[in-house]
């Protein structure tokens, strides 16, 4: 999630306010103070009519343990929906994680390269008591819904982080979903619905196990998004070892792995993907010189 948040402000304000401080301890207090000086800027604009803090980055800042507790976020971010403490120095997982689910909005929150990640228990410890996360260091949990979804729908960013309770049906206007590498084991959700995401063009499913939904189910799902036109997925993955197939079963489907599918059907082609490698064409005895060329070019290279 080091990606997910921006805070908007100058990290080298504090150092302007605090004055010049020379040697490492004054190095590191200047670190420490542009991460309370993001704070108290979000505060200020609190009390000048902002919106309260929903999103917040502190990156990059040398915030150990002691000072994360200092800054008090479940008492002045009550709100808070996404967090990112990505490149800190954070190694209480006790510590951090009493912080953590105090902040009882909070859908993501990334604390990829800090030391307490180092201990194999010491995540799943810290998001236990987190009912309400959708998103973990970049990958969904099996909370995840219509948050974490529409983030990856660009509906919900840094400007407009959403609040913990949603307008009805905000994933309508969702036209493309990259949700490729997410660590997504169950498509079956209430959020990612035909009836919610009414209006799908381009679904992306790359790198997702997706193992605790049967090929049928997932065939059927899919096939409910009646706009559904692009699709990039693994093949052989999760909806079968056959291109063609998956056309056959998704008739709606124009694109296939940035392929066309009237291509793939022409072909009968297994294995199908924009991203493949050159790889050795197939011949068919009788086929024109210039047909197995093209059909190569399509079929392996995908960038004619």
């Amino acid at each position: 999630m080091a990606a997910l948040m921006c805070v908007d402000i100058d990290l080298n304000s504090a150092d302007e306010e605090a004055g010049d401080v020379e040697g490492g301890a004054g190095e590191e207090d200047s670190s420490k103070l542009s991460a309370a000086e993001i704070m108290r800027t979000e505060m200020r604009k609190v009390k000048e009519g902002w919106d309260d803090t929903r999103w917040l980055e502190l990156e990059d800042l040398d915030i150990d343990d002691d000072m994360f507790v200092s800054l008090d976020l479940p008492d002045k971010c009550p709100n808070l929906l996404a967090l990112s403490l990505c490149n800190n120095n954070l190694w209480d997982a006790e510590a951090v994680s009493k912080e953590v689910i105090r902040l009882k909005n909070l859908k993501a929150l990334c604390l990829n390269n800090n030391p307490i990640l180092e201990h194999s228990n010491s995540e799943a410890a810290i998001i236990q008591g987190c009912t309400g996360l959708e998103i973990r260091n970049s990958k969904f949990t099996s909370n995840y819904g219509e948050w974490a979804l529409g983030f990856c729908g660009g509906i919900y960013d840094k400007d407009n982080a959403g609040c913990a309770h949603q307008r009805d049906r905000p994933l309508e206007s969702v036209t493309s979903l990259d949700l490729s590498k997410r660590s997504i084991r169950n498509l079956m959700n209430k959020a990612f619905n035909p009836n919610e995401i009414t209006s799908l063009c381009y679904l992306n499913l790359r790198g997702n196990p997706l193992d605790q939904n049967s090929l049928s189910d997932l065939l059927q799902l899919l096939k409910g998004f009646s706009c559904l036109h692009s699709l990039e997925v693994d093949i052989p993955g999760p909806l079968g070892e056959s291109a063609a197939e998956i056309v056959e079963a998704l008739p709606n489907l124009s694109l296939l792995n940035g392929v066309n599918t009237s291509k793939i059907l022409e072909s009968s082609k297994s294995v199908v993907d924009s991203m493949l490698q050159p790889g050795l064409p197939e011949w068919a005895a009788g086929e024109p010189l210039t047909d197995c060329v093209i059909n190569a070019m399509w079929l392996y290279l995908m960038t004619y």
